[in-house]
């Protein structure tokens, strides 16, 4: 494997309940996923002080680039507020769509991915990173429903990049929890991804319920996750690594021990050989 040309930056989601460690500056963090919409209604100064602290990267699922016609410009806006504030390093949303009209689905859900399709995404992440300035990410998303489409997920994310100069937040979870729902290979899937194009990893919690795999961030990141992120290193051994959990969350000591985790993955040749991510679906 490549030795990094740079160090590689480990980070975790921010949640208000964490608010107290992170800002205590442990020493496995050096960076922050945002969601954007979080800060919507508390003004600029919780983002200033966090932007001085950490390089922050801008999440959100609302801009809802799969949408089509012109993007919802309430929502453009107060997403701008908080880029504006937080000065991140990129912007990132996700392959799908979540609104219709005026209703709100509540997240991101799946598109056919069609060369119509992929049109309307390149249009709308041309809009978004000339609006704000930044680079925008697309990250994969976790459905029930697979909606097939002529053009393969991963060469969708590779046809967007190449014709936005975006790039992508790779959910491994996301890509765990599919390959076992609708049986694919999931690291054939993240080999068919342009390396080069993959800026930030994600990796989480997942559980299987009712006979079928749930993004479930409130347990410690799946083993069968953990062989994904080994190959994904493999991949992008420079691409940032965030760990999510939104609920139940554990002490800092073993919040800590699982960025260490994190951040060594790659560290020796032994995880260069990724096992079976969907270990657990049969």
């Amino acid at each position: 494997m490549a030795t990094p040309l740079t160090p590689v930056k480990i980070g975790v989601a921010y949640r208000l309940e964490l608010a107290s460690w992170i800002m205590s500056r442990p020493p496995e963090v050096a960076m922050l996923e945002i969601t954007a919409e979080h800060f919507y209604r508390v003004g600029s100064a919780p983002l200033q002080r966090l932007a001085a602290s950490y390089p922050l990267i801008v999440s959100t699922s609302r801009l809802s680039l799969g949408t089509p016609g012109p993007l919802d410009r309430t929502e453009l806006d107060a997403f701008g507020r908080v880029a504006a504030a937080a000065e991140p390093l990129w912007i990132c949303d996700h392959l799908g769509f979540r609104r219709t009209g005026a209703l709100d689905l509540g997240g991101p859900q799946p598109v056919a991915l069609t060369s119509e399709t992929l049109t309307r995404f390149v249009e709308h992440g041309r809009e978004v990173m000339a609006r704000y300035g930044k680079r925008l990410l697309l990250g994969n998303i976790a459905s029930h429903l697979r909606i097939s489409g002529a053009i393969p997920e991963p060469e969708f994310l590779n046809r967007f990049c190449a014709q936005t100069g975006g790039g992508v937040a790779l959910d491994l979870t996301n890509l765990a929890v599919n390959g076992r729902n609708h049986r694919f290979d999931p690291r054939a899937w993240l080999r068919s991804v342009e390396p080069g194009l993959i800026a930030m990893l994600r990796a989480g919690g997942c559980a299987r319920e009712d006979g079928r795999w749930v993004l479930r961030h409130d347990a410690a990141v799946d083993e069968g996750v953990w062989d994904l992120v080994a190959e994904a290193c493999r991949l992008a051994p420079e691409a940032a690594r965030i760990l999510v959990r939104d609920a139940n969350l554990p002490s800092p000591a073993d919040l800590s021990a699982e960025l260490r985790r994190l951040g060594a993955v790659g560290a020796s040749s032994a995880d260069a050989v990724p096992g079976d991510a969907t270990r657990g679906a049969r």
